[in-house]
């Protein structure tokens, strides 16, 4: 399986290629914004057309999510669609403070119940296109970015948000255009003259983009970023003077901010005299690559998606940005856009036997996915023809089922995911529905090495284990479990599956023990348990007839 590089905590720069300098430029790219909730004018309805502009309820609202207090903003909401059922700007405004929490997928589906109810909501484009750009969809993101700017050209959030998308999909001219309004509409914000001072960066306008960062610090004489981009072009300009000018109250401040520690190595470069090394010149496909990289280490896995994209786009015959977009579409099991890119990197991959081995593995795996067991084999063979990277074709031949027309899994290939290790945790599922117990706990030891408390991966790799006969690992899983997630939800699921390793590795008495534990926690498990196939050998036993009747 492709694994994204910057997946990887041991890969250093080398591993793109780049050298430490550049990521003084690269890695120094504004951190992603958050969220923007919408003003007035752009939440609610023009005054001509309702008064719920002045309705305190909303203001508290507002002032909850600024103060980061999401979960009682959600409970003001849904009090107000209580109060007011047939009215849709609480459930549209639920979706923005879902968008805020990360709640990607419920705050789309959120916004999707309030475009059925009214379709002419003043909010919902400007919901689509935040909340879409956040699961990955740039395009859609584009359209509703810019059915909100239109609708609100006096809205300055919406002018920086379709800017946003527009930095994403490459076309930094027509984003610079939308900061110029929304600097026009709002110059007090450093913001927007920062990004433009980047988006002229990324096009190798260095004049206008010392322009742009020299109007940020205008608007906001403490703005750390602008300062240490106007110290990084300074001192590649060989002005040292005024980079240490610039860089000093960036490292003054003692901020814990990601410029702070770049500024330092920044002024050793020029303390030392080596400022003849710092690139000015931005390559843009490894632009989005850095961008990528940097999205995908914070969490932000849809924008991280967009920005690769981008680079593959750009440089649609190199090897290494198509791994790296293969890696992503699998890690967030994007079905149909996986197929695609790997179908185009196998094509340029001809004069690369290992590449077209990996690409040919990946396919196996989403014919797995899809229920086409025939298509997967016949990929697994010609991996293994070829390279076969770490075995991968190999091992999933060995365990592959014996009859092709298995019934397939419930696998939805059209379901959205937009956390690894959910994704991970569901593609490991469905190995483990065709009896590829192996392939289902390298998928679950991915998601443990993103999230070591993955409670959901750590019971399947124990079910996996007791299913492939290794009950005395499942049952060490299990016992710590049970030490750390004493009282989860799935509890019950627990106990019966580490009684059935108890059992299968010959342990009445622990067996016996755990069985007596589910009664005590839900007796009505007594019917569930009598029908288990597992338990019918224990069934005439003393001990489990006291316990279960």
């Amino acid at each position: 399986m492709f694994i994204p590089y910057y997946f990887r905590e041991a890969d250093s720069m080398k591993s793109f290629g780049w050298i430490p300098l550049l990521a003084l430029v690269l890695f120094c790219l504004p951190a992603p914004a958050e969220s923007t909730y919408p003003s007035k004018s752009v939440a609610h309805w023009d005054l001509s057309v309702s008064k719920e502009q002045n309705d305190p309820d909303y203001e508290k609202v507002r002032s909850l999510v600024e103060a980061k207090k999401y979960s009682q903003a959600l409970i003001l909401l849904e009090q107000k669609h209580r109060e007011l059922p047939s009215e849709m700007t609480p459930v549209v405004l639920k979706a923005f403070v879902l968008n805020e929490m990360g709640e990607y997928k419920d705050a789309l589906n959120t916004v999707l119940g309030g475009y059925k109810e009214m379709r002419r909501h003043p909010a919902v484009h400007f919901a689509f296109c935040q909340i879409h750009r956040n699961l990955g969809h740039g395009e859609t993101s584009r359209r509703g970015c810019e059915i909100a700017a239109e609708q609100n050209p006096k809205a300055p959030e919406t002018h920086y948000e379709l800017a946003r998308t527009l930095s994403t999909l490459g076309e930094m001219r027509d984003a610079n255009s939308e900061l110029a309004r929304a600097a026009e509409l709002d110059p007090k914000n450093p913001l927007y003259p920062f990004e433009r001072g980047m988006n002229f960066f990324y096009l190798n306008d260095n004049a206008n983009a010392e322009k742009a960062f020299l109007k940020a610090l205008e608007a906001d004489p403490k703005h750390l970023e602008s300062s240490y981009q106007l110290g990084y072009l300074m001192a590649a300009e060989g002005k040292t003077d005024a980079a240490r000018k610039y860089l000093k109250p960036v490292i003054q401040s003692g901020k814990n901010h990601p410029d702070v520690q770049s500024a330092h190595l920044l002024m050793d470069y020029v303390n030392k005299g080596e400022t003849d090394k710092l690139p000015l010149k931005v390559v843009p496909h490894d632009y989005h690559l850095g961008r990528s990289k940097a999205l995908y280490q914070s969490g932000d896995y849809g924008p991280a998606l967009i920005e690769i994209e981008t680079a593959a786009r750009l440089k649609p015959d190199n090897l290494q940005i198509q791994e790296i977009l293969v890696g992503l579409y699998s890690i967030l099991l994007r079905v149909t856009e996986s197929e695609k890119a790997v179908t185009h990197l196998i094509d340029i991959a001809k004069d690369n036997p290992e590449t077209q081995a990996k690409g040919f593995q990946e396919l196996g795996d989403l014919q797995i996915l899809r229920g086409n067991l025939k298509e997967a084999h016949n990929n697994y063979e010609k991996a293994r023809g070829l390279a076969d990277p770490n075995k991968i074709a190999q091992i999933s031949l060995d365990e592959f089922p014996e009859d092709l027309s298995s019934p397939p899994s419930n696998f939805d290939p059209n379901e959205l995911y937009i956390k690894p290790t959910e994704a991970l945790n569901r593609k490991g599922e469905v190995f483990a529905h065709y009896g590829m117990h192996n392939r289902a706990i390298a998928n679950y030891s991915l998601v443990v090495r993103m999230d070591s408390n993955h409670l959901m991966a750590m019971l399947n790799t124990a079910a996996s284990y007791h299913l492939s006969g290794q009950n005395n690992r499942a049952i060490s899983i299990l016992e710590r479990l049970l030490i750390s997630h004493p009282n989860h939800e799935h509890i019950i699921a627990h106990r019966i599956l580490l009684a059935k390793a108890y059992l299968k590795s010959g342990n009445m008495g622990e067996t016996f023990k755990n069985l007596e534990v589910i009664m005590q926690i839900n007796p009505s498990a007594r019917q569930a348990i009598l029908k288990d196939p597992a338990f019918k050998e224990i069934q005439d036993h003393e001990a489990f007839k006291k316990i279960i009747h």
